[in-house]
């Protein structure tokens, strides 16, 4: 069990730790000087092209950094996950987490999905509709939309930390959205027996990095091809919203948050786009990262925490609609929005003591 809770640590925290300074590299050598050339080099008379492409929420100036700080943990991530999966090492964690599993109801087969989510949820939750037991399948898919950061959410926050001079604070991030996960599966989980499962261990073998290879791939193009245009497409949203009063309006819904937590109303948009997509959490970036900077910590901290955990994304509600029926659907994705909410004022209140 310990082996397999080190190899979990060891899947994650190693290709994290090789993307941040990656991305922090290419950021600080080669994006600064590329947006200070291309700025200089295509600036229009229209002030309507200069902000779709330079301005608070541009295409170059923002939607840049959903590349330069996604893509690297897309494929690194990816790459960890597929060398467990290709030698069998699967099989033995799933055996050996089982006990610590069914003490928050779920399996020993729960734990592939939620891996698998640190990756994409979308493919987890898919997995967790194959795999997953009746018994804990809403369980899972709970934990996976909750707490399994998926390599876009953790991109964006390796972003943001990165901007503020604080990249520690990805650790206590991950930890709390983990544990808050679990919170919010014993908060609302319905007391049920699980199943008795009989764990079929396949032998170790060498990986093939041939398949290894392959089935990267197949991620870095889905991300390539999928994910990032989307991203450009928020990027443009947001320009044109904010040419309207409309995101004024937008702040009116989170100002008890925001102002619980002293972060100015700009700061809305990011929030409303990561439940979109939770690499919209990238606008907080508006303005080559300022305001971000201008904020404290703390407060920047408890911004990105409740971004990222108070709904999943609208391609996960969507699969979880699917799965579930539209009450239940909606019901799962209330109550996330409820723990989230307490976990974040719990954290409010545990940091002002300090």
């Amino acid at each position: 069990m310990t082996s397999s809770l080190l190899l979990i640590i060891l899947m994650f925290m190693l290709p994290i730790y090789i993307s941040f300074y990656l991305s922090s590299f290419v950021q600080n050598n080669w994006m600064e000087s590329f947006l200070s050339f291309t700025s200089n080099s295509l600036h229009f008379q229209s002030d309507f092209l200069n902000d779709i492409l330079f301005g608070d929420y541009g295409l170059l100036s923002l939607g840049i950094y959903s590349v330069v700080w996604a893509l690297p943990v897309v494929i690194f991530i990816s790459i960890s996950t597929n060398i467990v999966s290709e030698s069998h090492l699967k099989s033995y964690i799933v055996w050996s987490i089982d006990p610590i599993m069914t003490k928050v109801g779920l399996t020993g087969y729960d734990i592939v999905p939620v891996i698998e989510g640190f990756g994409c949820n979308s493919a987890a939750v898919l997995r967790a509709n194959h795999d997953c037991s009746a018994c804990s399948k809403s369980n899972c898919i709970s934990l996976i939309s909750f707490g399994s950061s998926c390599s876009y959410q953790i991109g964006a926050t390796l972003s943001l930390f990165s901007v503020m001079n604080a990249p520690w604070l990805f650790m206590p991030y991950i930890l709390i959205v983990f544990i808050g996960g679990i919170i919010h599966i014993k908060l609302w989980s319905p007391k049920s027996i699980l199943p008795t499962h009989y764990f079929v261990l396949d032998k170790v073998r060498k990986p093939s990095i041939k398949a290894i290879w392959l089935q990267s791939m197949d991620t870095i193009k889905s991300f390539l091809v999928q994910a990032l245009p989307i991203f450009f497409v928020i990027c443009i949203i947001a320009s044109l919203l904010s040419m309207t009063p409309i995101l004024v309006y937008i702040s009116n819904i989170f100002n008890i948050i925001l102002q619980a937590i002293n972060v100015p109303k700009e700061m809305s948009t990011g929030i409303l786009f990561s439940m979109i997509r939770k690499d919209g959490m990238l606008l907080f970036n508006m303005n080559h990262g300022a305001i971000l900077q201008s904020i404290s910590l703390k407060s920047a901290f408890l911004l990105i925490l409740f971004s990222s955990t108070f709904s999943a994304c609208s391609v996960i509600i969507t699969m979880i609609i699917k799965s579930f029926g539209w009450l239940e659907g909606i019901k799962i994705v209330g109550k996330q929005m409820v723990t989230a909410t307490i976990c974040f004022f719990i954290t409010v209140l545990i940091l002002n003591l300090l």
